[in-house]
């Protein structure tokens, strides 16, 4: 798992970096306040990004986010609570992906 910088967005507009996905999934330093771009350039894959979460909702319900990402297309995902998403020994927020990751990039941005 490769840990994401994350790039910070501001009022006059922030230049994000698309990284490569980890085949292993990745995590980054969820402060409430982050959300995810990802982008399939597979053409004709779609795939499955993964939140884990690691307690239950405000409904009771421990389940994780979850968002299908077209072939050759791009979601965003977010933002994520800390207290649900959070590991609780690194306070980092676990991502995963169906298949290959290799047609799979990522960019974490702050709100």
């Amino acid at each position: 798992m490769a840990l994401l910088t994350p790039f910070q967005s501001t009022l006059t507009g922030v230049t994000t970096t698309y990284g490569a996905c980890a085949a292993g999934g990745d995590t980054f330093a969820n402060t409430g306040k982050a959300i995810l771009s990802i982008k399939n350039a597979h053409v004709g894959v779609a795939r499955t990004i993964t939140v884990d979460s690691l307690v239950p909702c405000n409904q009771g319900s421990d389940h994780n986010a979850v968002a299908t990402c077209a072939a050759s297309g791009q979601i965003t995902m977010g933002p994520f609570d800390p207290n649900r998403f959070n590991s609780p020994t690194t306070g980092y927020a676990s991502i995963t992906y169906s298949d290959s990751a290799a047609d799979l990039t990522i960019a974490v941005i702050l709100l």
